[in-house]
């Protein structure tokens, strides 16, 4: 079982993460307009960031949150 400082630190990496995935988004969003959801680019930003959101939550219920990944 994984120590409780190296699920903090897997949580604080995915956060860096996550972060990337939503500035490609926002640029993406910038430089296309309207039409960045025809950007196989912009839709892998989307899902990857989601993704992030995921194991976000994910970890913290490892930590002992309340809240259901699930949710």
């Amino acid at each position: 079982m994984r120590e409780q400082e190296e699920i903090v630190d897997m949580i604080y990496d995915a956060n860096i993460m996550m972060k990337k995935w939503e500035s490609q988004m926002v640029s993406l969003k910038d430089t296309y307009g309207s039409k960045v959801w025809r950007h196989r680019q912009f839709k892998d930003a989307v899902r990857n960031y989601n993704a992030m959101r995921g194991v976000i939550k994910a970890l913290h219920y490892v930590l002992g949150s309340n809240e259901t990944p699930l949710r």
